[in-house]
């Protein structure tokens, strides 16, 4: 095992632990709830600790063989140190992203799609030299009028037909204003940096008007 290998293995084993209920983790940000907020990130601190204690380890490890000990040594305890996340959250005022320590957190992109036409709408671009994992898709109806058949709808960042973070979904549910559908990425693709996610509507919903707020919520690794 390299040191990139390691570093795999710790997020592997501590990050799902933080973010293991992804509805939570969508409910904390879309409510801006500051309790849960800083129950996730008071995890999500430890876990980063856990992993800073652990490659420290390696770092200082001086052979093969040694590292090789570090690493079967690792528990997936996140452990109790004190943390204040209140000194690593920014909450902007018109909202759209919570950031840990400015360069990793929980965030939530959104952007509104006009599910009567066929085609795609950027939601965000992953900022350069990170990795977005995302953890839930939602779409919330935001407009509709003279409905007949709702839209299909996926996101992805896998041109064109976008599907690789959330597939192809009927909206069959979303019917009046302000229903809402809420995905759990269970096995989520991680997006690399500088690579645009859209939100593609691949049939057209037969409606005089049928308008979505798309969001996804996230971390970066």
């Amino acid at each position: 095992m390299n040191r990139d290998q390691f570093i795999a293995a710790l997020e592997s084993t501590f990050y799902p632990q933080v973010f293991s209920d992804p509805f939570s983790s969508f409910e904390a940000v879309f409510t801006n709830d500051q309790a849960k907020m800083y129950d996730i990130l008071t995890n999500y601190l430890r876990a980063q600790g856990r992993i800073s204690f652990y490659l420290a380890e390696w770092d200082a490890a001086p052979d093969q063989p040694s590292k090789d000990a570090v690493a079967g040594s690792v528990t997936s305890d996140l452990g109790s140190a004190s943390v204040d996340p209140s000194t690593a959250v920014l909450s902007p005022e018109d909202g759209g992203e919570f950031q840990l320590g400015m360069t990793n957190g929980l965030v939530r992109y959104e952007s509104e799609v006009d599910g009567t036409s066929v085609g795609n709408t950027l939601l965000f671009t992953v900022p350069s030299g990170k990795t977005f994992v995302p953890l839930t898709a939602s779409y919330v109806l935001s407009t509709v009028s003279g409905l007949a058949i709702v839209s299909t709808i996926s996101m992805g960042s896998n041109s064109s037909t976008y599907n690789n973070i959330s597939s192809a979904t009927l909206l069959t549910g979303l019917s009046t204003q302000g229903e809402a559908l809420n995905i759990n990425l269970s096995s989520p693709q991680t997006v690399s940096g500088s690579t645009d996610i859209f939100v593609r509507v691949s049939i057209a919903s037969t409606a005089t008007t049928y308008n979505l707020k798309a969001s996804i919520i996230g971390y970066y690794i």
